[in-house]
């Protein structure tokens, strides 16, 4: 037979499991609404390469983790540097094999046969 004491510490656990619960979903929904956020912003205001980087670190884990690594491969396309243009195709090819389950892996397919089609003279 439980006590009455046995039954409060029981509903305090459960109350505290509950309330880390929530606090985690909460956490877990800022950190993906965040991603989202600067992803947008990256990609509307034409950030410089090091900015959408940066995004891209903080889309990791996410579900805008994908499309922040297209962002990244299109930033180093549009600089029309030859660098940054492997670099864009690696990124792309990278991307492409570990989100090809992802809506966005065919996008990053399409962008590696452009980039291949690069010559630099």
């Amino acid at each position: 037979m439980l006590t009455p004491r046995t039954w409060l510490t029981l509903a305090v656990g459960v109350s505290l499991l509950a309330v880390a619960v929530v606090v985690w979903q909460e956490l877990d929904a800022s950190t993906e609404g965040s991603a989202w956020t600067a992803l947008d912003r990256a990609r509307r205001s034409g950030d410089s390469i090091e900015e959408v980087e940066r995004v891209r670190e903080l889309c990791v884990g996410t579900s805008a983790e994908p499309w922040s690594s297209l962002e990244l491969a299109l930033a180093l396309y549009r600089s029309g540097q030859p660098a940054d243009i492997e670099r864009g195709v690696q990124v792309a090819r990278a991307a492409s094999v570990e989100f090809q389950g992802e809506p966005v892996g065919k996008l990053l397919t399409e962008i590696l046969a452009v980039l291949s089609t690069y010559s630099q003279g």
